[in-house]
């Protein structure tokens, strides 16, 4: 197996996964400068010390490869126009060259990490998001329309190996960064800075734990599924109701602002198609994980 983005929070626990879980030989991808002080992201794999950034990034690779995971994206994906190029060659053009790779190399499967964001929520009946909702035409993050673009770049190699797409939904996990969402919203609260919440709930989504995806990824791979599946927990929440946990957990006064708007964000999914084809297992949830966040940061 090789996977990309092996140092990122999904990676980190799918590798974890793996080891624990399967006999796969697991090699990485990894930049000189990723290596950090945490070796355990290292131990048992083997290690391709290489630039997604750079094109003749396969001509290192190891020809008998049968699975590649590709979850590496640009970290500047925020920072638009600035790194646009970055993020084009790491998310876009890198994408289509690891599956040319698997192409000429006869490699039996190919997982790409997309995102729930590529989902037009604003469109009436849309909702919940299933993996034949509707996709936004008229993107406005070049983010989400690279994730788009990668999607349908790679989907024409089906007829060459087996293409599987996770359209994954808000995940958390400890080793996040804390300008993501989940964790930005947990330390918003901790210093009482004002949380926004449009209407009475805010937005409404399914967050969902690494360990959760990690799970999800493995068991569709393991069980030859392709295609689109959509990877989220099915436990649902609103922003209003996320804030009220942490402030619990916390012991803190949350500092709210309502606002009048009522064009919330609605990501909510619909997980039928993904759990009947995989078994769902039961996370320790976002109060549990409120709790680990706050004992090892607070």
């Amino acid at each position: 197996i090789l996977i990309t983005g092996g140092t990122g929070l999904i990676g980190y626990a799918l590798i974890k996964y793996f080891q624990e879980n399967s006999n796969a030989n697991i090699f990485q991808i990894i930049r000189k400068n990723d290596i950090k002080d945490d070796l355990n992201i290292f131990k048992g794999t083997e290690i391709i010390h290489t630039d997604l950034s750079n094109p003749s990034f396969i001509k290192v690779l190891p020809k008998n490869i049968d699975i590649i995971i590709h979850l590496a994206q640009s970290e500047n994906y925020k920072l638009f126009p600035e790194y646009a190029d970055q993020v084009f060659d790491i998310n876009i053009r890198s994408s289509f060259n690891l599956i040319e790779f698997a192409r000429i190399n006869n490699c039996k499967k190919f997982f790409y990490a997309s995102s729930g964001s590529v989902y037009d929520n604003t469109i009436t009946n849309n909702l919940p998001l299933r993996e034949n909702s509707l996709l936004k035409l008229n993107v406005n993050d070049f983010y989400t329309a690279s994730k788009i673009a990668t999607e349908n770049i790679i989907s024409p190699y089906s007829k060459y190996m087996d293409i599987l797409i996770g359209r994954i939904f808000f995940p958390y996990g400890i080793r996040q960064k804390k300008s993501m969402f989940i964790p930005k919203i947990i330390n918003m609260v901790n210093d009482s800075k004002e949380i926004n919440i449009n209407g009475k709930d805010g937005l409404i989504f399914n967050p969902t734990s690494v360990e959760l995806i990690a799970y999800c990824i493995f068991e569709l791979l393991n069980k030859d599924k392709k295609g689109i599946f959509n990877i989220a927990s099915p436990n649902k929440i609103s922003l209003i109701n996320f804030v009220e946990t942490i402030a619990e957990v916390l012991n803190k006064k949350a500092n709210i602002n309502y606002q009048n708007e009522v064009n919330n964000q609605n990501y909510s999914v619909d997980l039928k198609y993904l759990y009947s084809n995989i078994n769902y297992i039961k996370e320790k949830g976002l109060k549990y994980f409120i709790k680990e966040y706050k004992n090892v940061f607070f």
